[in-house]
């Protein structure tokens, strides 16, 4: 968003007592754009740190030479993708989706032998069960 010859232009160390340092606009590691910041405090007036991370210091030995940074432009990394290609014309069939076929398939095969084990075990107790006395009343 901002233009390096500009910045660069802005860019001057203090010389006097009541000059200060101004921190420019940087992307930090993150691809977020940090604004430009004025080093004004009364002692912390050089701007230090690296291209990627930058603070204000009393050091003037310290201070970060901004005209080496190359990160005042929005990275290649973090710039929006175009949009996808337009659909290629193919219609969306429903009866062609077989999606749910086997989810049926599966479901039906396990109500079958959930059915026919308790059939099983209907029959077995039936023919285990011991014959009933019958009792005729006259």
């Amino acid at each position: 968003p901002v233009n390096l010859f500009s910045c660069l232009l802005k860019l001057s160390a203090p010389t006097l007592a009541g000059e200060h340092d101004t921190c420019l606009g940087y992307y930090d590691v993150s691809g977020q754009y940090d604004k430009e910041f004025a080093c004004n405090n009364t002692d912390h007036r050089y701007c230090c740190g690296s291209c990627f991370l930058r603070f204000c210091c009393p050091i003037r030995g310290k201070r970060l030479e901004q005209r080496t940074c190359t990160n005042y432009n929005t990275p290649d990394w973090i710039k929006t993708q175009p949009p996808s290609p337009a659909p290629t014309g193919e219609v969306y069939d429903p009866a062609l989706d077989r999606t749910n076929t086997t989810v049926y398939i599966a479901c039906g095969v396990i109500a079958l032998i959930v059915l026919l084990g308790i059939s099983a075990k209907v029959a077995y107790d039936k023919a285990t069960r011991p014959p009933q006395e019958m009792n005729v009343h006259r």
